[in-house]
């Protein structure tokens, strides 16, 4: 089992892999994110103003599936047009009191394999007012550079079998 624990926003969060064979409850998603791969290498973003790693992806709206959500927040945020995507796992994430962005005090987040079609210039996130600073890194690369520890690990792993 797949588990680690950090502090997010002053918050302390213990977060638990739950693959994707394993896990039969869509709607209970609220975040939609993916590895978004053109050969071996990951699309990453970085927010311009904490330099902070992250996924594309984002908040499941009201009437979304996470499949509709990850294609419009990858569009939004790093300009990416997808051809499929694969659900590798959701991380239940579980913090010790009500977090201040999500107003909950656990959210399940989807994590995707998704191949690029397209990838144009990015542009400014409707959502964030800002653009997000991408980059490709190596698969290979990518679990030290977003430094989520074990769960990065396991999804280099799984992008690794998809990948071949």
């Amino acid at each position: 089992m797949v588990q680690d624990s950090w502090i997010e926003q002053g918050i302390e969060a213990q977060g638990k892999w739950i693959p994707a064979e394993e896990y039969d409850n869509q709607q209970s998603i609220t975040r939609a994110h993916s590895l978004c791969v053109i050969g071996d290498l990951v699309c990453v973003l970085r927010n311009p103003h904490t330099g902070a790693p992250r996924l594309p992806g984002g908040t499941v709206e009201n009437g979304e599936s996470p499949v509709q959500t990850l294609h419009r927040e990858v569009k939004e945020e790093a300009n990416l047009e997808l051809m499929d995507s694969t659900l590798l796992g959701v991380q239940r994430v579980q913090y010790g009191d009500t977090h201040p962005s999500y107003g909950k005090d656990q959210i399940y987040q989807a994590r995707y394999f998704s191949k690029i079609r397209r990838a144009d210039f990015v542009t400014e996130d409707p959502s964030g007012g800002f653009t997000y600073q991408r980059s490709f890194v190596p698969l290979d690369d990518f679990a030290e550079v977003i430094g989520w520890g074990d769960v990065a690990e396991e999804l280099v792993r799984l992008a690794k079998q998809k990948s071949s």
